[in-house]
């Protein structure tokens, strides 16, 4: 499976860190966590936090954020609904761009 999400990604082009920016789709992210995330992503709290950091940060529309967030969430076994999921998203805080949670995070979760 993660073999044939990388042939996918062969079509980005060299610049490739221009396409990372959110338009280039929820359904991407949604391929990505499917397919090539270990499960402790989704089980382990800190990852968790981390994800939905990047998320929220990445993303200009706070809807279409957790609505990708709550996708996520939805894989861990611990998963305890939306509104809950909702109220923890809104208290992750945007911090200074050098100590900032991006779309980085979820690249490196992927790839390490």
């Amino acid at each position: 499976m993660v073999k044939e999400f990388l042939l996918d990604m062969s079509a980005i082009s060299n610049d490739w860190l221009e396409q990372l920016r959110p338009e280039f789709s929820k359904a991407y992210y949604k391929k990505l966590f499917d397919k090539c995330y270990l499960s402790k992503r989704y089980e382990e709290y800190q990852y968790w936090v981390n994800i939905g950091m990047a998320i929220k940060n990445t993303f200009t529309d706070i809807n279409e954020a957790f609505e990708l967030f709550d996708y996520f969430s939805k894989k861990g076994s611990t998963y305890e609904g939306s509104t809950i999921t909702y109220n923890k998203f809104l208290s992750f805080n945007n911090v200074p761009n050098k100590a900032r949670i991006t779309i980085s995070t979820i690249y490196f979760f992927y790839l390490f």
